[in-house]
């Protein structure tokens, strides 16, 4: 039986020391064929570097030659995008199913939904009994109608430009806006933004202390009309 071609292109190494910055990370790598590009990657609470090759055959390749191999005294993990993408997506159902049990059991409950309240975000998610979408939003539902668009809140001051490295790797991602103090996300679809959603629901920024709680997120409230044109913009 003939193994399946591969079909992706693109590593994703972890579990680097911090002196393995991507310029480092290339120029062990690219001894296994032509390299695309080698830039920082972060998805899902996990870092590294994210390496595309010039064909799937080659980064399979130094995928098989590097795997498990010591840099720096730590030893790399070498995985395709789609392994490691997959691997995420376990791991956030696994953290949601966590929260749904912390909730059920009545611990830490204010924790496990960030800071709506007490710094007046209790706007979102629209609670007030309107009806809407009934959407599972990764700490409760909320009933503000479906979008492609995210809006963020809970960011702590002074970390605004770190959004679009929280949500840049995710299916469908297209661009951050920000409008005065305000974040936007926008995705391909829908669908694609409420993966987004659930996936990064009061994920905490690097170093921000867990008292500040974490990202609120929820579908854009503003008109599709409006929405479309900063959409459209962006693509222009």
């Amino acid at each position: 039986m003939s193994l399946a071609k591969p079909t992706d292109p693109i590593l994703v190494v972890s579990n680097l020391d911090a002196r393995m910055k991507p310029k480092v990370v290339e120029k062990l790598f690219q001894k296994h064929g032509k390299i695309i590009s080698c830039t920082e990657w972060s998805e899902g609470g996990k870092k590294g570097v994210r390496v595309e090759f010039d064909s799937p055959e080659l980064a399979l390749l130094a995928k098989t030659k590097l795997n498990g191999k010591v840099a720096l005294k730590k030893k790399m993990v070498v995985q395709l995008l789609s392994e490691a993408r997959a691997a995420s997506t376990e791991e956030t159902i696994d953290a949601i199913e966590k929260k749904l049990q912390k909730l059920e059991d009545g611990d830490d409950a204010e924790d496990e939904q960030g800071k709506i309240g007490k710094y007046r975000n209790s706007f979102l998610f629209n609670r007030g009994g309107s009806s809407g979408s009934a959407v599972w939003n990764g700490i409760g539902t909320t009933k503000t109608k479906r979008s492609q668009t995210l809006f963020i809140a809970n960011i702590p001051y002074g970390r605004f430009k770190e959004i679009q490295n929280v949500f840049k790797d995710d299916p469908g991602f297209f661009q951050c806006r920000f409008v005065r103090n305000m974040a936007f996300v926008d995705f391909e679809s829908i669908p694609d933004a409420t993966r987004g959603m659930i996936k990064h629901q009061n994920e905490r920024l690097p170093g921000i202390d867990k008292s500040w709680g974490g990202l609120l997120i929820d579908y854009d409230k503003d008109m599709r009309s409006k929405r479309n044109r900063a959409y459209e913009k962006g693509r222009t």
